[in-house]
C-alpha cells in the first residue's frame, strides 16, 4: 500500500490491477470494473449498493482501464468524505471493507454485466453518429495498424456484441491469477487510521512487470485515408511517429515540444493556423510517451481542408528547418511547469502519479520534476522535432449536405 499525505476533504482509496494485455479479453477487463462495482455479496443489488454508498455520506465509486505500453490496468476507487469532517471515526473502516470485497472477492452479478453490455454495445451501434470519437477510433485502426493499440481498451464491437456472462468469470478468474495489485490510500491520516489502512491493504508485493514501451518505425511513404459523412465540418487527424518515451532522456522537452506545438491555448498550431490564418475550428497536437506518438487533430470547413493540411505541414517544415524561438521554448516550459504545480491541487492527479511512478520506479517530488523541465534547452527542443515524422493522415469530411439540414 502507498500512502499520500495530502490535505483535502475527502479520501481516496484506489485499487489498480495490472497484468499483461491480453486484447482476446480486452472487452471483459474492461467491463469487470464496471460490474464490480454494481453490487457486492453483502449489497447484491445496485440499488442496495448505491443506498450503503449514499449512507457513506455519498461515497463513491470511479473506474478506469487503460493500456500502459503492454500492460493492461484496471482502477477501481472509492471516494468518500473525511471521517473527521463528518465526525464519524467508523467510515474509514468500512469504506475499506467495503473496497477490500470488491477487489478481492467480487460479486459479479449477471444482471449488471447484462446492463454494462448493453450499454457498452449501445456506444459502437451509435459511434458513428458521435463524428469526434468515430474518427479517433478509425484513425488509431490505420495509425496503429497490426500493432495491439489498434483496437479500442474495451475491445472491439464484434467483442461486445458476443460478450458473455461465463466469459466474464473465465475472465476474472484468469485476470486474477495473473495480476498484481497496487493499492493507494490518498488523505490525511492518523496512527489508528494508518493502522486500519494497513490492517486491510498491508504490504503490495514488489512488481514483477516493467512496461514494455514500443512502436514500429515510420511508414517509408505516409498514407492519407478520406472518408465521407453526413456532416458540415472536416475532422482530421494526423499521426506523427515520435520515438522518445517515458524513460528516455528527451521525455521531458517533447513534452515541452507538444506544449508549444499544440498543447495550450498560446500554441504554434492555434496561434498560426486557427487564429492567423482561420482555417479551422479548433486543433490541438497529443504526445504519448507510452508509444512514441504524437497526433494532431483538427476541425475544419471541408472546403479548406487541403489548405489546414498544407499550412499544418508547412508549420511542422519550418521548425524542421529553423526551431522554435527561445521565446517559444521558455514560454512553454512555463505552461509545463504550471500544470505540474496545478497538479499538487487534484486529489486524484496525485494518486495516478504515484502509481505511474512505482510501475516505472522512478520515484519522483514535483519539484524535481520541475527542475528537470527548467532544464529543457532550445537544443533539446530541436532534437524532438528532427525525430517527428509524418506517418498517418484521417480525413472525416462531409457529403452533400442539404442546406436547411440540422446537422
Amino acid at each position: 500500500m502507498i500512502l499520500i499525505n495530502s490535505d483535502f476533504k475527502t479520501v481516496q482509496i484506489s485499487s489498480y490491477m495490472i497484468a499483461k494485455d491480453d486484447i482476446h479479453t480486452r472487452v471483459y477487463r474492461f467491463l469487470l470494473p464496471k460490474v464490480m462495482t454494481s453490487a457486492t455479496k453483502t449489497f447484491p443489488t445496485r440499488q442496495l449498493l448505491l443506498a450503503k454508498l449514499e449512507s457513506l455520506y455519498g461515497a463513491y465509486f470511479k473506474t478506469r482501464s487503460q493500456l500502459i505500453g503492454d500492460l493492461f490496468v484496471n482502477q477501481i476507487t472509492l471516494v468518500f468524505p473525511h471521517p473527521n469532517i463528518v465526525l464519524d471515526q467508523a467510515l474509514l473502516h468500512e469504506a475499506c471493507q467495503m473496497i477490500d470485497e470488491i477487489t478481492r472477492h467480487p460479486f459479479l452479478s449477471s444482471e449488471a454485466f447484462q446492463v454494462e453490455k448493453r450499454l457498452l454495445s449501445e456506444q459502437w451501434k451509435t459511434l458513428k453518429e458521435h463524428k469526434r470519437s468515430y474518427a479517433g477510433v478509425r484513425f488509431s485502426e490505420l495509425f496503429y495498424a497490426e500493432d495491439d493499440y489498434a483496437i479500442p481498451v474495451s475491445g472491439t464491437m464484434a467483442d461486445a456484441m458476443d460478450a458473455t456472462y461465463d466469459g466474464l468469470l473465465k475472465a476474472h478468474q484468469a485476470f486474477a491469477k495473473c495480476s498484481q495489485r497496487i493499492v493507494i490510500a490518498n488523505g490525511t491520516f492518523d496512527d489508528s487510521e494508518v493502522g486500519i489502512l494497513k490492517s486491510f491493504f498491508g504490504d503490495d508485493d514488489p512488481l514483477s512487470f516493467e512496461p514494455l514501451l514500443a512502436f514500429r518505425e515510420t511508414r517509408k511513404t505516409p498514407v492519407t485515408t478520406i472518408e465521407r459523412d453526413l456532416m458540415k465540418q472536416a475532422i482530421l487527424k494526423i499521426g506523427y511517429v515520435l520515438p522518445v518515451f517515458r524513460t528516455d532522456r528527451l521525455h521531458n522537452a517533447a513534452i515541452v515540444f507538444d506544449t508549444m506545438f499544440g498543447g495550450y491555448p498560446d500554441s504554434m498550431l492555434f496561434t498560426e493556423i486557427r487564429e492567423r490564418l482561420g482555417l479551422c475550428y479548433d486543433i490541438q497536437s497529443s504526445y504519448d510517451a507510452y508509444k512514441g506518438t504524437l497526433v494532431v487533430s483538427a476541425g475544419v470547413d471541408p472546403l479548406r481542408k487541403d489548405i489546414a493540411l498544407s499550412a499544418i505541414a508547412s508549420l511542422h517544415e519550418s521548425l524542421n528547418d529553423n526551431g522554435p524561438t527561445l521565446d517559444q521554448v521558455i514560454q512553454a516550459r512555463q505552461f509545463v511547469i504550471h500544470q505540474l504545480k496545478s497538479s499538487l491541487e487534484s486529489q486524484s492527479t496525485l494518486s495516478a502519479r504515484a502509481f505511474v511512478q512505482t510501475l516505472f520506479k522512478t520515484p519522483e517530488a514535483i519539484s524535481e520534476r520541475i527542475e528537470k523541465v527548467l532544464k529543457v534547452t532550445r537544443e533539446d527542443v530541436m532534437d524532438v522535432i528532427s525525430m517527428v515524422q509524418l506517418d498517418t493522415t484521417f480525413i472525416l469530411e462531409g457529403g452533400a449536405v442539404l442546406e436547411n439540414d440540422p446537422l
